[in-house]
C-alpha cells in the first residue's frame, strides 16, 4: 500500500518548501479511447462513451437523479474538460478499465473543452480524497514553478520535478 507523500514547490528548481501532505489515494489514469465531441443541446449526453484505465483505482455508477442533484458526484477531469458520469462499467481488472457513459459535459466552466479529445488524455476523479490544491498568490499566475511529490520514506533528491505554470484555471 502506498504510504502517502509530501508535495514540495520551488520557484527556482533548487530551493523547495513543503506545500501539502497527501495520505489518501487519488483515482487517476488515462483514456484508452477518445471521448467524442459534444454539440450540446441536451441535459445528459446519452450517446458518448469513453474508456479509461485507472490502474488500481475504482469508479462507481450512480443514478441520473443523484448526478443531477449533487454536483460533486462522479466529477472527472478528462483532458481539459470536466465531465460527470452516471455509468461506470468495469471492462477488465489489473489494471481497472472502465467504460463511462451518460455524461453531463463541460462542467464547471469547461464547455470550451468539449471537443478535441484524444486517446491517452489524463483522467482524474475529482474528489476530496487524494487531491490537494496548492495555494498560490494571484501574482504567481503565469510564473513557472517546480513541483516534487515525494513518497513518504523517500528523499527530496530522489523525486523528479515537474514544471507547472498556473494559468488561473481551476
Amino acid at each position: 500500500i502506498w504510504p502517502g507523500c509530501q508535495v514540495y514547490v520551488s520557484s527556482n528548481g533548487v530551493d523547495y518548501t513543503s506545500a501539502a501532505t497527501i495520505a489518501d489515494r487519488g483515482v487517476f489514469g488515462t483514456t484508452t479511447t477518445a471521448l467524442p465531441a459534444f454539440a450540446g443541446g441536451v441535459v445528459v449526453d446519452e450517446v458518448s462513451r469513453v474508456t479509461v484505465n485507472v490502474g488500481l483505482g475504482e469508479l462507481a455508477s450512480t443514478t441520473r437523479d443523484a448526478l443531477l442533484n449533487d454536483e460533486n458526484i462522479n466529477a472527472l477531469l478528462l483532458g481539459d474538460e470536466i465531465v460527470r458520469f452516471v455509468t461506470a462499467a468495469l471492462v477488465s481488472t489489473n489494471p481497472n478499465v472502465y467504460t463511462l457513459s451518460r455524461f453531463l459535459r463541460g462542467q464547471r466552466g469547461t464547455e470550451w473543452a468539449v471537443s478535441g479529445h484524444v486517446i491517452g488524455e489524463r483522467a482524474v476523479l475529482l474528489q476530496p480524497q487524494g487531491l490537494r490544491r496548492i495555494v498560490q498568490q494571484q501574482s504567481e499566475i503565469g510564473a513557472l514553478r517546480y513541483i516534487k511529490a515525494v513518497t513518504n520514506g523517500q528523499t527530496l533528491s530522489s523525486a523528479t520535478a515537474v514544471e507547472f505554470t498556473n494559468t488561473g484555471n481551476s
